[in-house]
């Protein structure tokens, strides 16, 4: 937790040591139950924007943040954003609720503000950093958008739509969870190729090192598309009870054990 924020504020100052110009602090446009709001906890839904950015200031989105194919399976969404960092973070919780396994492709989408005018600046495994107009980039903000480090996410870039997919190998009852990010980078002065380069560190350093403060351990190990992408299963009954037993002859053993000792 400490790394994570070590390197956000490293990040703030200038990614890698680099100097960048004073940035601008997006928004906390959020769609939520009652209007716009700085995070949404809650249910899910398929093609709305419940949870999903706004604008992000400066006109980095025209709605960005939400699936528009789950697969059947139900999925709940917790959405931040973290100002300071110019940073939004979007986790979504997929659950199997029939009684048979299933494989399942979800689609996170977002639509980015540069009115067609997309421009690819950086990509890798994980990330793709766009801007508007030009190399040197203008206009609106640069998008660091980054989707895991493991594979399991199969980008795409459609002029300015943004998409995602993940497919989905669940157990009855079990459930998944698939971490995104959006960093935007803007100088007060108007966006410019220097944000091209605090973006791209930015994108580098969340690939190799997710932003995760604030997530319990239980949200942690359902993660899928950071690290070794395996859901955290839940014991079979079955399983529970020969774990039980285990534990009890492990006591049993050492408690001989102690009984030998101090007769020795």
């Amino acid at each position: 937790m400490k790394r994570n924020l070590l390197i956000a504020l490293a990040a703030a100052a200038g990614g890698t040591g680099a100097v960048h110009a004073a940035q601008f602090t997006t928004t906390a446009d959020i769609y939520a139950a009652a209007g716009y709001a700085s995070s949404y906890t809650g249910a899910g839904v398929l093609n709305n924007a419940r949870g999903a950015a706004a604008d992000g200031g400066r006109d980095a989105f025209d709605g960005y943040g939400y699936y528009t194919a789950t697969g059947g399976l139900t999925y709940n969404r917790q959405t931040e954003v973290f100002a300071a960092q110019n940073l939004f973070r979007f986790f979504d919780t997929f659950t199997n609720n029939t009684a048979q396994e299933v494989t399942k492709t979800v689609t996170f989408y977002g639509n980015l503000g540069s009115d067609s005018q997309t421009k690819v600046q950086a990509s890798g495994a994980g990330f793709l950093v766009t801007c508007q107009f030009n190399a040197a980039c203008s206009g609106d903000p640069v998008v660091a958008a980054i989707y895991g480090n493991n594979g399991l996410g199969v980008q795409s870039l459609a002029g300015e739509n943004y998409s995602v997919n993940y497919t989905l190998h669940l157990a009855p009852g079990q459930s998944a969870s698939i971490l995104n990010f959006a960093f935007l980078a803007s100088s007060l002065g108007g966006t410019n190729a220097s944000d091209v380069t605090l973006a791209t560190d930015r994108a580098q350093e969340l690939t190799a090192n997710p932003f995760i403060d604030g997530l319990t351990s239980q949200q942690v190990k359902q993660i899928v598309n950071f690290g070794n992408g395996q859901p955290a299963a839940v014991p079979e009954p079955a399983t529970w009870a020969f774990m039980i037993g285990g534990f009890g002859m492990v006591g049993a053993s050492l408690r001989r054990r102690r009984v030998l000792l101090a007769h020795a």
